[in-house]
């Protein structure tokens, strides 16, 4: 039979009543989630605002709403098709650069959607933008994961989600406000 061992030479044994975690300061952690809500909102008020114009812009080249509609489902199809890619992006390089670099991209779409010439460019361009900003998502949400405790994630995502939203209101009245006032270029450009 084994003996019981003694352990005494190890010191006083303690027993956790709670468990410390590394993590951000909660007042830093809503700083960082509430200007990460801004970007979003403008970024896709900016979004909301040409996306009414489309149409316009389309009927220039002499295409009707098929055109849209195709480019709607580039820009779908695309971010279907390279969201598992960016999101291991998001893992490989990190959630701000792939985040920054997806804001990026819609700047240079904005320029893009203005100075196309044809509907095919137009339609390349969705493509291109859906597959260029499929990483906002999983880079917004790990963001959040990163920096709040998971009992309070679902409430920050909340107001991400609910500066999204509120953006798709604003946006388009912005753009009808503009392109009334100065035509189909300044809504293209003004938050990008």
């Amino acid at each position: 039979m084994s003996t019981p061992k003694n352990y005494s030479h190890m010191g006083e044994i303690l027993h956790a009543t709670r468990v410390a975690t590394l993590g951000m300061e909660p007042h830093r952690a809503r700083i960082i989630i509430v200007l990460l809500a801004l970007c979003m909102a403008l970024q896709m008020t900016s979004y909301g605002m040409i996306f009414p114009l489309f149409a316009r812009k389309i009927g220039d080249f002499g295409d009707g709403v098929a055109v849209l509609a195709t480019s709607v489902m580039a820009y779908s199809l695309a971010g279907i098709i390279a969201a598992p890619l960016m999101e291991s992006l998001v893992d490989r390089f990190g959630r701000w650069p792939l985040l920054l670099s997806s804001f990026a991209a819609f700047i240079a779409a904005f320029t893009s959607y203005y100075l196309a010439v044809t509907s095919l460019v137009f339609i390349v361009i969705g493509g291109l933008v859906g597959a260029l900003t499929a990483g906002v998502g999983p880079a917004t949400m790990g963001i959040v994961a990163d920096i709040v405790p998971k009992d309070e994630r679902a409430r920050w995502i909340g107001v991400i989600g609910g500066g999204t939203a509120a953006s798709f209101i604003i946006g388009p009245m912005v753009g009808d406000l503009l392109y009334d006032k100065w035509g189909c270029g300044p809504p293209f450009y003004p938050l990008a």
